[in-house]
């Protein structure tokens, strides 16, 4: 097993200054990674050791993306993909229409959408 101090000297070697590193609650070495530049995160997705020990990296699932909510009636007329792919300029990557309970089995969509960024905060 590879001890703290070695694991930071290598990372550091590797990839530069990082803001963080955190161990899992599982044990494991690494847990999760922060850094500030998208130069350094391209370089820690793309390593494959440190010191010697096989490593896997990929972007966390939520802390790389932002969420805002919106209400747009014209909105309601369009498709999924049709929102994002308009609004990927602004870096939205994702688009979900908020529905509400109309009858007994039914679902009616409503003015209300929420956007996920591709971003860690909203701009």
């Amino acid at each position: 097993m590879i001890s703290p101090p070695v694991l930071s000297k290598a990372l550091q070697a590797a990839v530069g200054t990082l803001k963080s590193v955190r161990r899992q609650r599982n044990g494991n070495v690494l847990g999760l990674v922060e850094t500030d530049s998208r130069t350094y995160s391209a370089k820690l997705l793309a390593l494959t050791d440190i010191a010697g020990y096989p490593v896997q990296a990929s972007a966390h699932r939520t802390l790389n993306s932002s969420k805002g909510v919106i209400k747009c009636t014209d909105l309601k007329l369009c498709k999924m993909e049709e929102i994002i792919e308009e609004l990927r300029p602004q870096g939205v990557v994702d688009s979900f229409n908020i529905t509400v309970k109309s009858g007994e089995n039914n679902r009616r969509p409503t003015n209300t959408f929420i956007l996920t960024f591709n971003t860690p905060t909203a701009t």
